[in-house]
């Protein structure tokens, strides 16, 4: 794939810039492309474009409007803050701003493509058309990928067509795998020829972000913070690989720097506390619980506890910290305070999470009845979410923002989390074999669905559970093999290791447990990794 020239983000063609702009010397990546962008516009949209790649779609908004401001009649202008309003990886598409820009072109489809200056234009600009046209969402998003699959066909050359269409390939189906391959594939072929394009890197680790296939993209995880450092996007996105390869330090460090790069960026433009960095956050918080520094973690939920009235966003992260911090640990710290937080505009994994912590601290209390209140409630939540799942696995009148909005493989696996709820009521009435009926009932459920990248829906992995539960029943092989199930599907997560070691030790398999040690050294806190 040859390029038509290199553009890099330090651009120096703008003298000076605001305090709230992202500088127009800051490292981004390098692009190469052809778009016949106009002189005033072009710094603008270059950079915008950049960040686009990178998903900072706030601050590629304001650049792409800049460009628009230089040169009205720049189509990939509008073109470019389009884009910025689908947000397809997060689950989020504001289709009214979308078809806002789509009108302050032009009032018809016809009247916006007669403004496009040539045919790579007006190729660029009817993939905007399919994607704010008519129809539910999946169909929109299969017009636009078979569109940029089309123009890929044609011109496989083009790097922002490559990527746009490795992109799309995720955008249309990101749970088919054949679609991740392609776009891996893609995205690798820009790679070879244009190493710091930062949607190459981006989409690379999108496509491969799964266990099985993380190691593919371990060299653009390693890379792509370097090429675009000043996007806090691009230096949380490496951990999706670590957090696949159980690479818990680098998790660690990698989202020090994204969530640092967040606060930056809030002194920089001015902004309020929703603008924090809280999906880093909460990753780093993972982290440190695999490293067992439950300390550090639990004075990051407490700061948590005072950030949370932000946003939804801030309340959902705090939930589901909340529930992590209780399972790794094993205990609540005395110290923080419990936090009744208001689900009722989140999602289903928000709810699961609340009702299992719930559980658990019921548990501690040996109170049967309690937990069963939290699984009547969450029944009620997924006989809900039920109703407005279709057969394509997506709620119905999906058009506008649906990261919140339930699918099947949310109630796939919110029923696992019901099956463990149940485990712990069958534990406390000390009836083993409904115990074990509901484990197994939860392994079968989780062994079902699909990997979700980072911090898990399912946050006690069930096979970890079952695991755990056999310890105390002294059935060591047996929970041997569970840790082993989950260890495959969660590498190297602390408390299965843990687990499998104990088990090994317990049978005097010493030399087995010694080698599970030797994993564990490396990431884990040293006062958490007992001498054998």
């Amino acid at each position: 794939m040859k390029y038509y020239y290199l553009l890099s983000i330090a651009v120096f063609a703008l003298s000076c810039s605001p305090k709230n702009e992202i500088s127009d010397k800051a490292q981004l990546g390098d692009l190469g492309h052809n778009f016949s962008i106009s002189e005033n516009a072009k710094p603008h949209f270059d950079k915008g474009l950049l960040l686009l790649h990178s998903f900072e779609y706030e601050d590629a908004r304001d650049a792409f409007m800049e460009a628009k401001e230089a040169d009205p009649k720049e189509v990939m202008a509008y073109w470019g803050e389009a884009m910025t309003h689908y947000k397809a990886l997060w689950g989020l598409q504001d289709v009214e701003a979308g078809r806002a820009v789509m009108q302050e072109l032009g009032s018809s489809k016809e009247e916006r493509l007669a403004k496009a200056e040539n045919e790579l234009e007006t190729n660029f600009w009817m993939g905007i058309e399919y994607l704010y046209g008519e129809g539910e969402l999946t169909e929109r998003n299969k017009k636009y990928v078979d569109h940029m699959a089309a123009l890929y066909e044609a011109n496989p050359d083009h790097q922002e067509i490559a990527a746009f269409y490795a992109l799309g390939l995720m955008w249309a189906d990101y749970d088919n795998e054949e679609n991740l391959k392609k776009s891996s594939a893609v995205a690798a072929s820009i790679i070879e020829e244009n190493p710091t394009h930062p949607g190459a890197l981006h989409y690379m680790i999108h496509a491969n972000d799964d266990p099985e296939f993380a190691q593919v993209a371990i060299n653009a995880a390693n890379n792509y913070a370097k090429v675009a450092p000043d996007a806090a996007h691009a230096l949380h996105m490496p951990s999706h690989i670590y957090v696949a390869l159980g690479m818990w330090n680098e998790v660690v460090s990698s989202n020090i720097d994204s969530y640092q790069a967040s606060l930056n960026r809030m002194e920089r433009k001015e902004l309020d506390g929703t603008a924090r960095g809280y999906h880093s956050y909460a990753w780093l918080h993972y982290g440190y619980l695999q490293q067992g520094n439950y300390d550090k973690a639990a004075d990051m939920l407490k700061d948590m506890i005072g950030f949370h009235y932000d946003s939804a966003g801030s309340n959902s992260y705090l939930i589901v910290m909340q529930n992590q911090q209780r399972i790794e640990a094993g205990e609540w710290p005395q110290s923080l305070e419990l936090v009744d937080v208001d689900y009722s505009s989140l999602g289903l994994q928000e709810k699961s999470a609340m009702h299992f912590f719930r559980s658990l601290l019921a548990f501690d209390k040996k109170d049967a009845a309690s937990i069963q209140m939290e699984i009547d409630t969450l029944y009620t939540h997924l006989e809900a979410a039920k109703l407005v799942v279709t057969d394509d696995g997506i709620a119905l009148c999906s058009a506008g923002p649906t990261r919140y909005a339930p699918s099947q493989s949310g109630i796939d696996k919110t029923q696992a989390v019901i099956y463990q709820m149940e485990s712990l009521v069958a534990q406390l009435e000390n009836d083993d074999a409904k115990t074990e009926e509901f484990l197994k009932k939860a392994t079968a459920q989780e062994a079902s669905g699909s990997y979700d990248s980072g911090p898990p829906f399912i946050a006690y992995p069930t096979f970890e559970q079952y695991g755990d539960w056999l310890l105390t029943k002294g059935r060591y092989e047996e929970a041997i093999e569970q840790f082993d199930i989950s260890l495959k599907n969660r590498t190297n997560r602390a408390k299965a290791l843990l687990g499998k070691k104990e088990a090994l030790l317990r049978l005097d398999r010493i030399q087995e447990a010694q080698k599970v040690d030797e994993i564990l050294s490396v990431f884990r806190m040293q006062q958490q990794v007992a001498a054998i």
